[in-house]
């Protein structure tokens, strides 16, 4: 089971280090989310994959235990990736949402339909926009 404890201790230098990171670095972009839930969806798979094989030559309940833990491990970081998705798509619904009604808001009694008209049809569309993208699938290759 030596190959359980190395990528253990991967996972774990993976996830310290990320936290390290976050301490100093930008926010990450909706892009960069997306790509990190793939890689962590991608991970989650390889690491059940290697659980079911390591689960059949387990001679102990602390190896079972270990394997456990690199699942529970991949499981987390796989979460918490795909929350920080839902949380942009979440935050790029509300932004057109806001902006949208912000737009109906200020349209002046004085302003010609036309005008008006034409520049809420824009917000509408970058709020429709920004809603087809929250409901849109992860596109992981």
């Amino acid at each position: 089971m030596n190959r359980t404890r190395v990528f253990t201790a991967a996972v774990v230098l993976g996830v310290l280090t990320t936290v390290g990171i976050a301490g100093c670095a930008p926010e990450p972009s909706q892009e960069e989310n997306i790509t990190a839930a793939c890689d962590a969806l991608e991970s989650l798979r390889t690491t059940i994959d290697d659980a079911s094989t390591d689960l059949q030559e387990a001679s102990t309940v602390g190896e079972v235990r270990d394997i456990r833990d690199r699942v529970v491990a991949a499981y987390d970081t796989a979460d918490a990736a795909l929350d920080a998705v839902a949380s942009d798509r979440a935050d790029a619904v509300q932004e057109a949402g806001e902006a949208f009604t912000d737009a109906l808001g200020d349209v002046d009694d004085e302003t010609d339909i036309s005008d008006a008209r034409d520049g809420l049809v824009e917000e509408a569309k970058s709020f429709q926009d920004a809603r087809a993208a929250a409901l849109a699938d992860l596109s992981c290759e």
